[in-house]
């Protein structure tokens, strides 16, 4: 879109790339404009791909190189008129590299030599460079340490380099030496090595290139010869037709190009006459004609298996009548002929016995490539699964993508392991339909593992209640979480048995413990080698339970054709055009109509295919750890937290999907059903896993606070506020806080590395604030903390406007100190890990205030905060509580002050 909004201004009459582009009514932004005015500016660069890439306001052209060679120059003659010198020329060269551009580069000057150092730190001279360039100033500044060529007031110290990164608008000075060593007669190109360039979307020379020709050298080929041969377009044939069916040639490395010498871009000059052309390079909107890169979809209008067309190479295609005229001369003929049509025999398939082993009893979903990556095509046609005769599985049904991925449900689980079989056939991309196919996939026994998911608050309630002499008969009366998302892993990680830790007898272990090891009477429980730095959780099964958790309700737009006409289009739909109930689980999440459910609102059924964790297959010797995420966690906080009637039952609730409350992600570990150091305990045997309860939280969860101080570190010898709290009737006068500095908190999204943003607002989407705004001191009776403006009743306060600033040296009245002062407590804050950093206030900086931070956490101005669930305004760990984040700041101008008192 950009590169055409370009290509429309700069063929506009009336065009200057210094017009300025505004979208004002009359300005040449507005495509209301008139004509004359509109797109005579280049429009704004946003997400603009450039097609050519150009050197000194020139794309390199291979058939007319010696434009893009220049020449440096030592002043002029003294002629008249006077002359560039272009010979001659000793010393050194100055080149200005200049990125004009809006994305980077990284230009290198191919073979050039300059002043350097030896690898043995000896500086070299003219006679003994070294390769590369000198660099001497950045953005018109001179690098420091680096003096320019017979300075005498500093050595010389060059920073040689053989390229340099430029960012936009980045400019670099650098010198080369004017002859090399030995002399070379031809110029020293100039690239960019620059990856993005090693192919760009034109694939015009595959990156910019210019000549530096010091002394009038010229190019390292004559032009017209070689690489700088004149273009040539040579014909080309494509044997690929079928009938009925479109052909694409989507690679330019196949297209009409690929053949050719020096050409840049076709068009199409002459049509065929059996179909048409278009350009595929948006699918979704193709257009009439043949790609620039020489790529095209050819569609027959008949059965046809030949036909060709011309295409004109370098240049442009005028039609005047029935005439038209090629600019460059240059046109090739494209010949398409009938394809070597694939037999089914050639489409074959070869699986492994099973070919797929599930984790469930009754349910595989297996992506795209799916089965496909078991066939193949002799020819080597693309495979497709053919919709007719439709795929089936034995003893159950699927749904298969024409890409190979499908999804496997089985009516029933078995007492046994259950083999089924998979039968389709595959289709190639000329329309042939291989033989019947069959990959067997085998359903393992269930485990039946038992899973209940209950209120955390209600299972605490039940547990801590005075009244409940037995707790399990009020937890068994909690109704189920029944919709949710789980997710089951193997867990590997060292595990002590609790019940084995303690040797209760010299000869014997206790039931179910390791072989006591080592003579009797120093006899010892056995430890085994561990690594306790890593750990492993192998995924074995994930699924859903309920509407809200298999995602029911999504829609998509039915592009099926409509049932309009007499007979009917085959495969209809009477909701054509029609936003339609979804279920995207096709191949890698391609959706398709859902068909539990064909109007909103999708209540009890739709979805993704909902799947118990009681039918996962689990080994009775391992343990497991099971997490769910319920389907209500995506609900928005009600106005009422309190759980409406039912809310519990996690699904459907008065006629209506469960909106009213929400819950958190949990999860519960699965312990072994038997213990391996007891026989019969085997990965065959029987036994049955014991039931799993799974508390999770319900939300909102209670909200976190943190608490700051800025204060003022006079002697910023450790960091630490030193001054103390006072003596409980007057503020501390050494190292006081420091008001009016606003809190930023950065969030690092639970772990390390760069943050994702700042955090603007709290855990109800109100903006962050100092919660000790409005704090009256009981002493005084005044607002000990008047940040915002007329904060309370007192007409005196003036405040100061900001986001999360820092309380002010003083009360309300503007004389009193603020015990509060430098303090900040941020409210309602989620869990998280958080950056906290503080700034001088706008008024501060007027004043002309310098303040410097003294304490630091791994050598950042930002204090790393951990708040949890319900977090409370301190922070205690091993001692008395304190603050959660203290920073200091030195004041210069205070502490010079001070020692020259």
């Amino acid at each position: 879109v950009q590169n055409n909004r370009v290509n429309a201004a700069v063929n506009t009459a009336g065009f200057s790339e210094t017009n300025v582009w505004s979208g004002m009514v009359g300005q040449c932004g507005n495509p209301n404009s008139p004509v004359g005015v509109v797109n005579t500016c280049y429009p704004p660069a946003v997400n603009y791909t450039p097609f050519y890439y150009l050197i000194n306001g020139l794309a390199f052209n291979k058939t007319n190189p010696a434009v893009s060679v220049f020449h440096p120059t030592a002043g002029v003659t003294a002629t008249t008129p006077p002359t560039p010198v272009v010979t001659g020329i000793t010393g050194t060269v100055l080149v200005r590299l200049v990125n004009a551009g809006l994305r980077m580069h990284v230009p290198s000057i191919v073979g050039s030599q300059t002043t350097g150092f030896t690898g043995a730190g000896v500086l070299t001279t003219a006679a003994a460079p070294v390769q590369g360039f000198t660099l001497i100033a950045e953005d018109g500044n001179v690098i420091p340490n680096v003096a320019p060529p017979g300075a005498t007031t500093a050595p010389a110290a060059p920073r040689v380099q053989t390229d340099v990164f430029m960012a936009s608008g980045k400019v670099f000075d650098v010198l080369i030496n004017a002859v090399n060593v030995p002399a070379i007669t031809t110029a020293l190109p100039v690239y960019d090595r620059s990856l993005s360039l090693s192919g760009n979307s034109s694939a015009r020379d595959a990156g910019m290139l210019a000549y530096i020709g010091v002394n009038g050298s010229g190019l390292p080929v004559t032009a017209g010869s070689g690489i700088f041969a004149a273009a040539v377009a040579r014909a080309d044939t494509y044997n690929s037709l079928v009938p009925s069916q479109a052909f694409t040639v989507s690679d330019p490395s196949k297209g009409v190009i690929a053949n050719d010498t020096n050409v840049y871009g076709v068009h199409l000059f002459s049509g065929p006459t059996s179909g048409t052309l278009s350009c595929p390079a948006q699918p979704q909107n193709p257009t009439p004609g043949i790609c620039a890169n020489g790529t095209f979809t050819y569609t027959p209008t008949g059965t046809g298996t030949s036909d060709s067309f011309v295409y004109c190479a370098n240049g442009a295609v005028t039609t005047t009548g029935t005439t038209s005229t090629c600019s460059s001369g240059l046109t090739a003929t494209v010949t398409l002929g009938p394809a070597t049509v694939e037999g089914a025999s050639g489409i074959t398939c070869s699986f492994p016995a099973p070919a797929y082993t599930a984790k469930t009893a009754t349910y595989l979903k297996v992506p795209s490539p799916g089965v496909l990556a078991f066939c193949r095509d002799a020819a080597g046609y693309p495979l497709k699964i053919a919709a007719t005769p439709a795929p089936t599985l034995s003893g159950g049904t699927v749904l298969m993508d024409a890409n190979g991925g499908f999804n496997a449900t089985l009516t029933a689980a078995g007492t046994a392991t259950t083999t089924a079989s998979l039968t389709f056939s595959p289709q190639n991309s000329q329309g042939t339909v291989g033989g019947s196919q069959t990959a067997m996939i085998s359903f393992p026994v269930p485990s039946n593992l038992s899973v209940n998911v209950l209120d955390a608050q209600a299972y605490n309630n039940c547990v801590t209640s005075n009244a409940n002499a037995n707790p399990s008969t009020c937890i068994a009366s909690i109704p189920t979480i029944s919709d949710y998302r789980w997710i089951i892993e193997e867990d590997r990680t060292f595990w002590v048995d609790p019940n084995c830790t303690t040797n209760t007898g010299a000869t014997a272990p206790a039931p179910g413990c390791p072989t006591l090891v080592g003579p009797s009477g120093t006899s010892t429980i056995p430890t085994f080698a561990v690594n306790f730095h890593t750990s492993t959780m192998p995924y074995v099964a994930q699924g859903c339970t309920g509407p809200l958790s298999c995602e029911s309700g999504q829609t998509m737009l039915d592009t099926r054709p409509a049932c309009i006409g007499t007979p009917a289009p085959a495969g209809c739909s009477a909701t054509a055009g029609q936003h339609i109930p979804a279920v995207c689980d096709l191949g890698n999440g391609a959706c398709r109509p859902d068909p539990n459910c064909t109007a909103l609102p999708c209540l009890t059924a739709g979805g993704s295919t909902p799947v118990l964790p009681s039918s996962v297959h689990l080994d009775p010797t391992k343990r497991y750890y099971i997490s769910v995420l319920p389907g209500d966690a995506g609900n928005p906080f009600p106005s009422n937290v309190s759980p409406p009637t039912g809310c519990l039952s996690g699904g459907v609730v008065g006629g209506a999907l469960n909106t009213g409350c929400g819950h958190t992600m949990s999860g519960a570990p699965i312990p072994p059903a038997c213990n391996v150091l007891v026989a019969g305990c085997t990965p065959t045997s029987t036994a049955a896993f014991a039931p799993v309860t799974v508390l999770t939280l319900p939300t909102p969860l209670p909200t976190g606070k943190l608490s700051v101080l800025v204060f003022e570190d006079d002697f910023p010898l450790n960091g630490e506020q030193d001054g103390g709290g006072g003596n409980g009737v007057s503020v501390a006068p050494v190292e006081p806080g420091l008001g009016g500095f606003n809190i930023v908190l950065w969030d690092t999204y639970g772990g390390l590395g760069d943050v994702t943003g700042q955090n603007s607002y709290d855990m109800f989407n109100q903006p962050l604030s100092n919660a000790l705004t409005g704090t009256i001191d009981p002493a005084t009776g005044l607002d000990a903390c008047p940040i915002s403006a007329q904060a309370t009743t007192d007409p005196t306060q003036k405040g100061i406007t900001g986001m999360i600033v820092t309380c002010p040296k003083y009360e309300a009245d503007g004389a009193t100190l603020s015990p509060l002062a430098g303090q900040a407590v941020i409210a309602n804050l989620m869990p998280e890990k958080f950056s906290v950093q503080a700034y001088p206030g706008a008024d501060r900086i007027a004043r002309g205030e310098e303040w410097l931070q003294t304490n630091t956490l791994d050598g950042q101005h930002p204090h790393d905060s951990f708040i949890r669930i319900g977090e409370p305004s301190y922070f205690q760990e091993y001692g008395p509580a304190g603050y959660h984040v203290s920073i200091g700041f030195a004041n210069p101008a205070i502490i010079n002050a001070r020692r020259e008192a």
